[in-house]
């Protein structure tokens, strides 16, 4: 794990973060981050969510010079349906002008989060992986802060806070004291869901929404177990535990839509009991 010591290294002896730019070049006070790298956005989807992907798409569209690809990886599609799904996709895509590509990863049997963002990994050309839901929403320039922080202190994986209220959607710069280094207790058990992730320092516990994680493929070789629910929690715990440098960025960089998010889980649940196919 990396030590907060060696963060402030990494930080101190990084790249200068261009906070003193023009107001008339950063209308709103967006502030604009400049980076080299593009990013792989990995999506699990289930058919009753196509509509997000495409308002997902239009979100992306601002931040497309930073993507390479967006893959959807989509559960409960029959191999003759696959075509016509991702040409579905592909016309949204072309009707947005987007600079990258759509891929679609697909499997015709029913597959929890977990197990459609494995097939993401496997598929993606980018060594910066991020992980978004269809149905949340995002600050305005998260791709593009998440990879210069990649970039900015070269880490392992990056997780960040949330909020429930689109209004506190902000991002407004990257200093020293938004990178905390995240640990886990070594002897807990990582699927007792009542032990946190905390930040080294202090034992705080970060809202940390766990399936909005970004990371490099190069890097970390672990994947999903196929669980539900908890894949999420379970994977940012472990590669913690396995001594990946993981670092946490206090600020509220999505917007967990939670009403869509229950009507899934109790889905789901009505399919472990039989009560739905």
């Amino acid at each position: 794990m990396i030590s907060e010591p060696k963060l402030k290294n990494l930080i101190s002896n990084a790249p200068a973060y261009p906070n003193d730019c023009s107001h008339k070049a950063c209308p709103s006070d967006v502030v604009v981050f400049s980076s080299m790298q593009k990013a792989s956005i990995i999506v699990p989807l289930i058919p009753e969510h196509d509509r997000e992907i495409h308002r997902l798409m239009r979100y992306l569209k601002s931040q497309e010079h930073h993507i390479a690809e967006l893959i959807v990886c989509r559960s409960e599609t029959p191999d003759q349906r696959r075509g016509d799904v991702l040409e579905k996709y592909t016309k949204w895509g072309r009707k947005l002008n987007l600079s990258f590509s759509i891929e679609l990863s697909s499997t015709p049997t029913k597959a929890y989060d977990g197990t459609n963002r494995n097939r993401g990994i496997e598929k993606a050309s980018s060594d910066i992986l991020i992980c978004l839901d269809a149905d949340d929403t995002y600050a305005e320039n998260m791709i593009e802060a998440i990879i210069w922080s990649f970039e900015k202190t070269n880490c392992d994986v990056i997780l960040h806070n949330f909020t429930y209220d689109k209004e506190e959607l902000f991002l407004d710069t990257f200093e020293e004291p938004a990178f905390q280094v995240l640990a886990y207790p070594e002897g807990a058990n990582l699927l007792d869901f009542s032990t946190p992730i905390s930040i080294t320092l202090d034992a705080e516990k970060p809202q940390i929404h766990h399936a909005h994680i970004s990371f490099r493929k190069s890097r970390v070789e672990e994947r999903y177990t196929d669980i539900f629910p908890g894949a999420d929690t379970e994977y940012c715990k472990r590669l913690i535990r396995n001594g990946k440098q993981t670092l946490y960025i206090n600020k509220k960089m999505s917007f967990w839509n939670r009403k869509r998010s229950l009507r899934y889980k109790l889905r789901l649940a009505k399919i472990k009991l039989g009560l739905k196919k």
